[in-house]
């Protein structure tokens, strides 16, 4: 697993507070909307809903394992490097003042998108968690090799107070401070997943917002890109965008307040990076296809 060795801290770039994936809004405008977990280089449609496992959040007694035979050697701070069932883990459980640092790196079957804004990849690869938010998708980049320790099916071990429990050899959760994700051959859920939009609209990065028809038919998904965006009007923006004259050829547009345009994004290849945005002192919100 790659983490800076110096201080053991990953880099992580793109990463949001509870908000971080690529799901659909649950609310009465989503019931047409086909794309959960939304993979941008793939070549097929996503499904309705994710039908992955639903974590669990076990205490039951497993083959509990002397921490010791996970901490990593020569660290400032304690920690520990853990893999199983597929995701490999550095745990730290006095990190913070708030509590313990989880960082864990595995393959999504179907990346939940972490559009954010300077992200140069929107395709989840790891999971963090944040004090008082839980568990949560994340893109980290660069770092050097901690080595790991597998925990076997069957096994569990408390670093701290956070628990690992590797219940097959391909199904782990991880519990800590009330929360927790399970991770399940690529698929993955937590008791945080996906995110909603508040009361009021408002949405984190990666919260889908509702649906969007591009001049020639394809559907694409609109996604909050900056922390606070509001979907409904997101949704409104982009309907005034629909009806404008820049509509037909994809061209750049003031409504409201919001300069929408097409974007060209750094480091993707040329053919997807054609994609319709809207921003603000507001906001930020783009639309994604998900076959690209």
């Amino acid at each position: 697993m790659l983490f800076s060795r110096a201080s053991l801290v990953p880099i992580l770039a793109g990463a949001m507070v509870v908000s971080s994936c690529s799901m659909l809004d649950k609310s009465e405008d989503s019931s047409s909307l086909a794309a959960p977990f939304t993979t941008i280089n793939s070549g097929e449609t996503s499904t309705a809903e994710s039908t992955g496992p639903k974590a669990s959040q076990s205490t039951k007694a497993k083959d509990g394992r002397d921490p010791e035979d996970f901490a990593v050697e020569d660290a400032d701070i304690e920690s520990y490097g853990v893999k199983s069932a597929g995701i490999e883990c550095l745990i730290q459980p006095e990190k913070t003042d708030d509590g313990a640092y989880i960082s864990c790196d595995f393959e999504f079957n179907d990346p939940p998108l972490m559009p954010e804004v300077g992200g140069r990849d929107f395709r989840s690869n790891s999971v963090g968690y944040e004090s008082g938010e839980g568990f949560s998708p994340l893109v980290r980049y660069g770092g050097e090799t901690i080595p790991m320790v597998e925990l076997k099916g069957g096994e569990s071990v408390e670093l701290g107070d956070v628990l690992v429990e590797a219940e097959s050899d391909t199904k782990v959760t991880v519990n800590y401070d009330g929360h927790y994700f399970t991770y399940d051959g690529g698929e993955y859920f937590s008791d945080t997943f996906p995110p909603t939009k508040d009361a009021n609209g408002n949405a984190d990065v990666g919260v889908v917002c509702g649906e969007y028809i591009h001049p020639g038919g394809d559907r694409g998904y609109i996604y909050s890109v900056e922390d606070g965006t509001n979907c409904d009007t997101a949704k409104a923006v982009l309907a005034s965008y629909k009806e404008s004259d820049a509509y037909s050829d994809r061209g750049a547009a003031d409504i409201d307040g919001w300069n929408c345009r097409y974007h060209r994004l750094e480091g993707w290849p040329e053919s997807e990076t054609q994609r319709l945005g809207c921003s603000s002192d507001a906001g930020y919100f783009m639309v994604f296809i998900p076959q690209r």
